[in-house]
């Protein structure tokens, strides 16, 4: 059976349970849905194949739209589990190109529609491209997640996304829901270590290159340890971003006329725009020989 949709998806399909989730979609949709029922009469394994062109995430008509180009998923519902199969998910945005499979489980069910959805994936493609910066999306060698999607009340809670990238591993958490027109939004994640090499690879062609160029010319060693991130939205304003690290074995050149800085250690901070960074060994040979122990140095740079 053909089942052609336009405009806003909350349309009368997403009632079947294997749909719930189109209501917060406004994009067009077009696709198939096969179903067969079993000897008793029981209805068993939906196939579902979904085509949406440009639209966007929007659960309510007063919060602002999170845009995409376009996406398609093929599907298998098991009546009898409450569960979907996704055997493929794919998504293009501005921000984000990805292909995922996994499985999600329905929840809170009220007349045979769920209320939320526990869903686990596992991407074969992730790129990202912020906001455009970068010549070519950053291409992530593998990613997870898996998290809950609450239909009504939208909110969207992220349990865990793993992203792996050149020996290097972030961790994310979160959630996010609409207040009123704004996205209410908090993001945590956590590194073991980074090295240099690993940022700047990554670092988009576009975002502050007088920063990378000084990074890349003046820091010559340093490694990266124990590094928690946080970011919080604020209405009508840019996020809280909140950073904090530390480091060692650090060898730089922290002014043009003098000496480099070797085998630094201390920690670092980012809160409320201000970086803070505190020395807690290192030290400068001088020219004319001898060194000055730089433990306890500590700068801000707002």
């Amino acid at each position: 059976m053909v089942t052609p949709a336009e405009g806003p998806a909350a349309a009368a399909e997403p009632k079947r349970p294997a749909l719930a989730w189109l209501a917060i979609l406004q994009a067009p949709i077009s696709g198939s849905l096969r179903s067969s029922s079993e000897g008793d009469g029981v209805l068993g394994p939906t196939s579902v194949a979904l085509q949406m062109g440009e639209g966007a995430l929007q659960p309510d008509n007063l919060v602002r739209p999170v845009p995409f180009s376009a996406a398609h998923t093929y599907l298998t519902y098991e009546p009898r589990n409450q569960t979907l199969t996704l055997d493929e998910f794919a998504l293009q945005a501005d921000l984000v190109s990805a292909v995922a499979h996994g499985k999600a489980v329905l929840g809170d069910m009220t007349q045979g529609v769920p209320s939320e959805l526990l869903v686990q994936l596992e991407f074969t493609k992730l790129e990202v491209n912020p906001n455009k910066l970068a010549d070519s999306p950053i291409a992530l060698e593998s990613a997870f997640a898996d998290f809950r999607l609450r239909l009504d009340p939208f909110e969207l809670s992220l349990g865990q996304l793993v992203l792996a990238q050149q020996g290097q591993r972030l961790s994310l958490s979160g959630q996010m829901s609409p207040d009123e027109a704004d996205w209410d939004y908090q993001l945590d994640g956590a590194m073991t270590g980074l090295e240099k090499d690993a940022v700047l690879g990554v670092w988009p062609d576009g975002l502050k290159p007088r920063l990378r160029a000084w990074i890349e010319q003046n820091i010559h060693k340093i490694d990266l340890t124990d590094i928690n991130l946080a970011l919080r939205s604020r209405k009508q304003g840019p996020p809280d971003v909140y950073a904090d690290f530390r480091f060692s074995d650090l060898t730089m050149r922290f002014m043009k006329t003098m000496p480099l800085l070797q085998g630094a250690k201390g920690t670092a901070t980012l809160l409320r725009n201000q970086f803070i960074i505190g020395a807690e060994a290192g030290y400068v040979v001088a020219d004319q020989g001898g060194r000055i122990d730089a433990t306890g140095t500590r700068f801000v740079v707002l």
